[in-house]
């Protein structure tokens, strides 16, 4: 039985994945905390899937790695930033269930209808829709807000994606 051991290339393609994806990472926090920007989608592909091409490329003739090599490092960024571009406007969003924990935590006990009074001033809506104009997923005409040809092709996305996992609407 051949025992599974250390190798060095094996090292340096997933060392040259994670430094991308790092990269990126560090330069979304800095120009998040610097300068959040209104298309924050945009940004988030362009940070992700453009600024660690370069990082590959440097890696690549540093590590010395094969365009086989550089391919399935840049796979392993691929899908890691895929990955957290996927999550992050959920990890961004005010969860309401996260909204009651804080605003209990300091609190000796409120009764539902405080509760219900104190979340119903915040408008978890308001925020949502601001935000996708902003990114110009939606747009308003006439006072009306209807989705853009990006909008539309996102949601069409959306919608074959939970076909294929099976989900109805409003489930999942």
């Amino acid at each position: 039985m051949k025992r599974i051991g250390y190798n060095p290339l094996t090292a340096s393609i997933l060392l040259t994945g994670l430094l991308c994806f790092v990269l990126a990472l560090i330069v979304h926090i800095v120009i998040w905390r610097i300068w959040a920007p209104k298309k924050q989608l945009f940004w988030l592909f362009a940070i992700f899937l453009c600024l660690p091409l370069f990082a590959l490329i440097a890696c690549a003739n540093g590590f010395e790695l094969t365009l086989l090599d550089s391919l399935a490092a840049a796979l392993l960024w691929l899908a890691m930033a895929a990955a957290y571009i996927q999550t992050y406007p959920a990890l961004k969003e005010d969860i309401p269930s996260f909204r009651l924990l804080l605003l209990l935590e300091n609190r000796l006990g409120m009764s539902k209808e405080d509760i219900i009074a104190v979340m119903k001033q915040n408008n978890l809506f308001s925020a949502k829709l601001d935000e996708l104009e902003n990114d110009r997923l939606v747009v308003e005409k006439k006072g009306r807000f209807e989705l853009s040809s990006a909008g539309r092709k996102l949601a069409d996305l959306f919608y074959y994606y939970r076909k294929i996992l099976g989900l109805k609407p409003g489930e999942g």
